[in-house]
């Protein structure tokens, strides 16, 4: 932390400001939070999936109408490991989900490339927004056959994915909806999932309610195919030999100080480790010019020059700084997408965090927004 404050909150860094130093210093220990949560208390061996931005912590971009989950993930530190099962339930209120493995030179640095991808959509078909269609048609009374009916729903919208560098066996997966496979290599070192919502009210992130029922495991499988193997796999395993989670040992002195390192490696990577913006490598959806918001444009666009970074594949992004005197008010005016999923306008610091969502709007959707 002593080398954040000399290295990258100075006016190396163009951090001058009080405002900025104060917003600095939250933002470096949020890193470290966020570091303690994932790389000191989990092991690739038995992850589980976290929130990885909330209210009290914020990197890379969040957003106070999504939930992110994160998990840290490792097919080098488990031989006998060959993935992970992902399992969750797609919400009623739930706009857009994606599922993406990210990959990078190191256990913590900054992503680098997508592995692989899933969104909902390609997930789950168009059946949540027929579901979605029948529920406004009806008003229906809280009821033993309603609650019924919502349990069979809630286990339609049950999704499995599958994170493993082949495909596993068709004696138990096929592909259809809720079930998807995720092509996975020894350079994947996270997986993150986002969900969506496009409310009026009360933003997702400050609803304690929403359960999203997120699950993750080791998978082992003697069955997985391939060209080569396929033909030499006779029987499938049981259920509880593909999805078991691992008992490990507490930390002793050795892990404990592999923990710490990752810890220190992920602060380091994502704050004085990361070069200082260059304004002729910034994608064209981010404008550095004061006051201009970038054209809205496919964070996966070949020619947006994005070599690293957690955007999602199937998302447009469009940003810029803000500069205001003091007395002065932002207008922003645009037309927000019709045929999109999900749309909305977000206020972040310097650091890329929102503003605070726990006592004032700093976000606005298309449900939400007065447009005209």
């Amino acid at each position: 932390m002593r080398e954040v404050d000399l290295s990258y909150l100075g006016p190396s860094r163009a951090v001058v400001t009080e405002q900025d130093i104060a917003d600095g210093h939250r933002f470096a220990l949020h890193v470290m939070k966020i570091g303690m949560e994932f790389y000191l208390e989990q092991h690739p061996a038995n992850p589980y999936m976290r929130p990885f931005v909330t209210a009290t912590q914020k990197m890379i971009g969040d957003n106070p109408d999504a939930l992110y989950y994160f998990a840290p993930l490792n097919l080098s530190m488990s031989p006998s490991q060959q993935g992970y099962i992902l399992t969750g339930t797609l919400t009623q209120e739930e706009t857009y989900m994606s599922v993406t493995l990210y990959g990078a030179s190191t256990q913590t640095g900054f992503a680098e490339t997508v592995v692989s991808e899933i969104n909902s959509i390609d997930l789950m078909g168009r059946r949540r927004q027929d579901e979605d269609e029948d529920q406004d048609d009806r008003q229906r009374t809280k009821d033993h056959q309603q609650q019924q009916e919502e349990e069979e729903t809630r286990q339609q919208r049950r999704y499995t994915v599958y994170l493993t560098p082949e495909k596993p066996s068709s004696s138990f997966f096929s592909d259809g909806e809720g079930s998807a496979w995720l092509r996975m290599n020894t350079n994947v070192t996270c997986v993150i999932t986002r969900h969506y919502f496009e409310r009026a009210g009360t933003p997702a992130q400050n609803d304690p309610t929403l359960n999203l029922d997120l699950h993750i495991r080791p998978y082992y499988d003697s069955g997985l195919s391939s060209s080569s193997s396929a033909s030499s796999s006779s029987s499938s395993p049981s259920s509880s030999s593909r999805l078991a989670a691992v008992a490990l040992p507490p930390p002793d002195d050795a892990d404990m100080a592999r923990r710490l390192r990752l810890v220190a490696d992920f602060v380091r990577s994502h704050t004085f480790g990361r070069p200082p913006r260059d304004p002729t490598k910034a994608p064209p959806w981010f404008s550095f010019e004061p006051n201009v918001i970038g054209k809205p444009t496919m964070w996966s666009n070949p020619e947006s020059n994005v070599t690293g970074g957690m955007g999602a594949p199937d998302i447009a992004y469009g940003a810029g700084y803000f500069k205001l005197n003091p007395g002065e008010g932002l207008e922003i005016t645009g037309r927000m997408p019709e045929k999109c999923v999900f749309a909305n306008v977000v206020l972040w610091n310097r650091y890329l965090q929102s503003l605070d969502f726990t006592q004032r709007t700093i976000s606005l959707n298309r449900k939400s927004l007065s447009c005209t």
